[in-house]
């Protein structure tokens, strides 16, 4: 397998703030749109007279800082390969915030227009051809940015403007209702929502550039705060009529055209500009939306050159040195030296012609035993499923049930529920045996593993359930066990979350409705979560846990069939939830393998 590395040139070494403030000059911009809206546009200009390709970010927390002498800091830190390559950097508002005129609206439809004929589309394509007219560029714009900044980047690609060769998209917002920062698979996830909305959901009042004055909601502990405010509706309630957007989505509790329209990628039908696409196994926040984005990519637009990196970071981790989260390291001190590599040559390739060897299809971490691939596609194609069935006793095993009856049961209490993290730190890594204690956590293990099993592609947990109440989630874990062995410090005995996610049962039919259960009846429920790529080594275990909350990090459910924007605390109610595991009812796992077994 050969990876890009870019040699580190000696001009970038020189590129610090002296060096880009005596070779670049600053000048800040009102951009007219089709519709005389103008859009506040920062542009650093090499000081020469050669032609250059742009670098254009579109951005929702603001372009500056600004004032002609205030020269963004990104420009000889994140930026530097492109500054000392001289790469015209341009930073725009969008509609709506700070400096630019016009109405922001949350991920604004990408298929439809507005009220006045635009959409960000629109605006991307009328900065494009301002662009060209106005700065001496080679013709050729890239786009680039990380999250929200992402989800601007992808639509830019979907604009079509000529000029735009190619786009990178990293951790782009896909859908914010079946899995990037608001929901996963319909359930609600308060902590990320209620945070994020409060701060960037606030109205303007002008132009300014300063973000609206928040108030403090959370005064204190987090914890403290959320146990509080347990309910959608208690939430609400602190926001008042004041977030537009939260109001909005309250009225829309299930996929219906609101959340359809605003997936880009159902708006995919052409994307002419080349795609780089960047994302971590371990983002909290936007880990669906670049799996989401590459799948549509590449199956709706399949002559468009689409690459993928994935590496084993958090949300925006590849952008600065990164080692792993805590006592989880990935075996080498930097590991997003990777994508800055493949960041640079991508653009250089596409926007200056330099032909740059780009690996074809994915490039991708292996955690666990911390190697990088490059691969054809993602999913790799040479998978075969292997199926694991949780058991009595809390084994899990490769051998289907043979036994009726046999089930496990346990109450989920709205009072108590399970905590998603205990150290506040990275969860999506965290050491779960803090759960494993718990009578509501389901805890199923394999025989240590005679040799490494290699994971790559989308796992498929179908449990048999079943409940006394009309509704429940189902929060499946993947878990990784570490040998008992003194030898690994803080890592003997961990148990390495690898992936979780969660299903209310009321969505088993389909994200469009609420399907209730029969109280007391056995039922299949799937549970959909984003894609791993994990080697679990000779001497680990297999871990699953199963379990019905995981708070705050996902709203307590009701256990009842309603509407959960809605219900009060009165309407959160415990359940006796059974998982079943017999012959007739096999709850199982599907894990796409590359190699081993268990």
């Amino acid at each position: 397998m050969s990876l890009i590395s870019f040699r580190i040139t000696a001009a970038e070494i020189q590129a610090d703030e002296h060096w880009v403030r005596n070779n670049y000059i600053k000048t800040e911009h009102s951009v007219p749109m089709r519709d005389s809206v103008c859009l506040h546009t920062i542009v650093y200009a090499p000081s020469d007279t050669l032609p250059h390709p742009i670098l254009l970010t579109r951005c929702t927390y603001g372009s500056g800082p600004y004032g002609p002498d205030s020269y963004d800091p990104a420009l000889w830190k994140l930026l530097k390969p492109f500054t000392s390559r001289r790469y015209i950097i341009v930073k725009q508002d969008l509609r709506g915030l700070r400096m630019s005129q016009g109405s922001f609206i949350h991920i604004r439809p990408a298929g439809q227009l507005c009220d006045t004929g635009t959409n960000e589309l629109t605006d991307t394509y009328d900065t494009a051809d301002w662009l060209l007219d106005n700065t001496n560029s080679n013709g050729c714009i890239g786009v680039s940015g990380n999250s929200y900044l992402g989800f601007t980047s992808l639509l830019a690609g979907m604009s079509c403007h000529p000029a735009i060769k190619a786009i990178c998209p990293q951790a782009p917002i896909g859908d914010w209702f079946m899995g990037d920062d608001f929901h996963h698979n319909g359930a609600f996830m308060p902590s990320h929502a209620f945070s994020f909305m409060s701060r960037h959901g606030q109205p303007r009042h002008g132009l300014s550039p300063h973000a609206p004055v928040c108030p403090e909601y959370i005064d204190g502990n987090k914890d403290d705060f959320y146990n509080k405010h347990r309910t959608v509706s208690s939430l609400s309630g602190l926001l008042g009529d004041s977030i537009s957007f939260w109001n909005e989505m309250t009225v829309h509790p299930d996929y219906d055209s609101f959340w359809y329209d605003r997936c880009p990628l159902h708006h995919i039908d052409t994307i002419t500009s080349a795609v780089l696409l960047t994302g971590g196994w371990y983002d909290a926040e936007d880990l669906y939306g670049t799996l989401a984005a590459y799948d549509a990519i590449t199956s709706r637009c399949p002559s468009t050159p689409c690459h993928l990196i994935m590496g084993p970071w958090g949300h925006g981790s590849w952008r600065r040195n990164f080692r792993g989260f805590g006592d989880i390291t990935f075996g080498q001190y930097d590991t997003t030296a990777c994508f800055r590599s493949l960041w640079v040559a991508f653009f250089e390739h596409y926007l200056r012609g330099i032909n740059m060897p780009l690996p074809d299809g994915a490039t991708c971490f292996s955690s666990g035993d911390n190697s990088w691939h490059t691969l054809p596609q993602w999913p790799p194609a040479s998978t075969r499923p292997l199926v694991i069935f949780p058991g009595d006793g809390g084994k899990l095993s490769t051998m289907r049930p043979d036994n009726t009856p046999s089930f496990s049961t346990y109450l989920s209490d709205p009072s108590n529920p399970v905590p998603y993290t205990m150290d506040k730190g990275d969860y999506m890594t965290e050491d779960q045996r803090f759960a494993s204690g718990r009578p509501d956590v389901l805890t199923f293990v394999s025989e240590p593993l005679d040799s490494a099993v290699t994971v790559a592609g989308t796992v498929i947990p179908e449990i048999w359930m079943s409940s006394t109440t009309d509704d429940a989630d189902i929060v499946v874990k993947i878990i990784d066990v570490y040998p008992d062995d003194p030898q690994l410090g803080n890592l003997s005995g961990y148990c390495q979350l690898i992936r979780g996610d969660i299903m209310p049962a009321h969505y088993r039919e389909g994200f469009d409705h609420r399907a209730p259960l029969v109280p007391g009846t056995a039922t299949p429920v799937t549970v959909p979560m984003p894609d791993i790529f994990h080697t679990f080594m000779p001497g680990h275990r297999l871990m699953v846990q199963i379990q019905s909350s995981w708070f705050p990090l996902f709203r307590m459910s009701p256990q009842q069939c309603i509407d959960e924007y809605r219900c009060d605390e009165t309407d959160l109610i415990p359940a006796y939830i059974t998982i079943y595991h017999d012959s007739t009812r096999p709850s199982a796992i599907t894990l796409p393998v590359i190699s081993g077994r268990l």
